[in-house]
This record gives C-alpha cells, structure tokens and sequence, in this order.
C-alpha cells in the first residue's frame, strides 16, 4: 500500500530529474561547441533520443493507482471528527465571531 502511493507520487519527480539532466547535458554540449570543440554530429543525437525514448518506455507505464480502500477513507473521517471535538471541548467551545459588532 505504501509502495504503490510512493510510486505514484515519485514518478513525476523523477521525470523532471531526467528532464534536468538532459537540459545540463545539452547545455554543456552548446557550452563545448562554442570553445571551439566540434558539436556531436547528427547520428549521435539521434541515438541520444533514441536511448532516452527506450529508458523512457522502461519506466513509463499505466500511472500506478493506490489500492481502494474504503475503510481508510472512513477512518480518516472519524480521525478527523474525533479531532475536531477533541479541540473544541479542550478549548471552552467558544462560538466564532460572525462579522457583526
């Protein structure tokens, strides 16, 4: 249950990991081609693209759901309600202000 809900909230931080990765790699090639060094030529970046799809069809799937479990959704509430007395009882239950002096 931990393992699928961590999953699904890490996939699209690790997406924007490569992202940032392949924009320092890039950067760092414009970088080498203007001190002079001759840029990769144009069957290199292809195969580039061609690794970072295939790396991409590895991990890219179906996005992971967590697992339904109404009971949680339940529990939460009650958590929550039991809570919410908790902290009105310990507080005097002092009615809100409405806006009106």
């Amino acid at each position: 249950m931990l393992g699928a809900r961590l999953a699904a909230c890490l996939q699209p931080l690790v997406a924007q990991l490569r992202s940032g990765a392949l924009l320092r790699r890039n950067a760092e090639l414009a970088e080498a081609s203007s001190e002079g060094t001759a840029p990769p030529s144009l069957d290199a970046f292809l195969a580039a693209f061609d690794l970072e799809d295939a790396s991409e069809a590895d991990c890219a799937g179906p996005p992971i759901a967590p697992p339904q479990r109404p009971w949680e959704d339940d529990a939460a509430v009650r958590l929550q309600r039991a809570l919410r007395a908790l902290r009105c009882s310990s507080s005097g239950a002092r009615p809100r202000a409405t806006g009106s002096a």
